[in-house]
């Protein structure tokens, strides 16, 4: 069965995928710095953030909700779930840090893509994973006006266009020297953040059944054969750089699209257990404070004469195990009780879905 039509609650499978999605991150920077999946997390993010925040948006519009209402109750809900944890760790930071005084501006002010693209370089370590949530504070002071304002006939078009939008972008610079340009500014993150908006736009209009999933299937089969196909000969790192993120959204859609019906399947026992959906639900905090725990790290062991290594699987269990530890913390301590102020600023009355079920994007980046 598809997911319920502008009904946006809960879905397990969801904080699963994030799971994955951290974990990916943790592997690359902690036990393998040369693999993509620390990449290939961030761009899942992104899909996710497309998605959650689309469906959340379109099941307001149904509802009837006023404009007024829902972007002020949005932009509150946004608030209320992303900067408690964010302005804490740049407080800490700070404090500790006079690299991190140096550049606090940016970050404070959601720039950090911009710092890092501007300076073509990623700056003080600990806080270069920042950019991506950089990128998608951007991507919310825009897109609840695409969602709620372009005639409901247009919407399929303009998602396309972002879609395309992001292929564009790398056109563009496809020539340009390598550096965090290329990879960091928004625009990169439209075929991502516009695919899952697509998803929750096909899925509100339902669209999404048993046969989307099996085409999902079949065209994520042909994506990753492409992609496959270009790293052999006779193809360029530039066709590479201009097309495999695109590419690669295609399964991580057809992902998302598995969680959301939350099949019968061995897929759907791990997606449905505790731990990995535990750990999806503080990925935010995971993911936000994984470096400047490493830095931490790195900063004890070498005080007490210590040596660590610089990565691989001693590293990986020692930095994953602090990192979530920490971020069941702030989970528990700072970003829950934070969330019950959402209560108080609901896109409608009691008859509008979110004041039914546990919205999608409660626990989202």
């Amino acid at each position: 069965m598809s997911a319920p039509q502008s009904q946006i609650g809960y879905s397990p499978q969801i904080d699963a995928l994030r799971a994955v999605a951290v974990g990916g991150v943790l592997f690359t920077h902690f036990w393998m710095p040369d693999t993509q999946w620390g990449h290939l997390g961030v761009r899942l993010f992104f899909v996710l953030s497309g998605y959650l925040i689309t469906a959340i948006l379109l099941s307001t519009r149904e509802a009837g909700s006023g404009l007024r209402q829902t972007w002020k109750a949005f932009y509150i809900r946004r608030a209320v779930r992303i900067f408690p944890a964010y302005y804490l760790l740049l407080v800490i930071g700070a404090v500790l840090s006079p690299e991190i005084r140096a550049v606090i501006p940016w970050h404070a002010l959601y720039a950090s893509n911009l710092l890092f693209a501007s300076t073509d370089s990623w700056g003080y370590w600990p806080l270069s994973h920042l950019w991506s949530l950089s990128v998608e504070e951007q991507f919310y002071l825009v897109w609840p006006f695409v969602v709620l304002l372009v005639p409901h006939r247009a919407l399929i078009p303009v998602l396309v266009l972002v879609i395309v939008s992001a292929v564009l972008f790398r056109f563009s610079m496809i020539d340009a020297a390598e550096g965090p340009a290329k990879y960091v500014l928004t625009p990169a993150a439209f075929d991502a953040l516009g695919a899952g908006g697509l998803l929750a736009a096909l899925e509100q209009r339902g669209q999404i059944g048993t046969w989307a999933r099996r085409a999902a299937i079949v065209l994520a089969a042909l994506a990753m054969g492409a992609i496959f196909w270009m790293q052999g000969p006779g193809y360029s790192a530039q066709t590479y750089y201009l097309l495999s993120d695109t590419l690669l959204v295609v399964p991580m859609i057809a992902a998302v699209i598995a969680c959301r019906m939350r099949t019968e399947s061995l897929w759907g026992w791990i997606f449905e257990a505790r731990p990995l959906r535990a750990l999806g639900r503080i990925s935010y905090g995971i993911y936000l404070f994984h470096f400047p725990i490493l830095a931490l790290i790195f900063r004890a062991y070498a005080s007490l004469g210590v040596p660590l290594p610089q990565h691989g699987p001693a590293l990986f269990l020692l930095a994953s195990s602090a990192t979530v530890a920490v971020a069941a913390a702030s989970w528990f301590c700072l970003e829950r009780p934070a969330l019950r102020l959402k209560s108080k600023f609901g896109y409608a009355g009691p008859e509008h879905p979110s004041a039914k079920t546990r919205p999608l994007a409660d626990a989202a980046r």
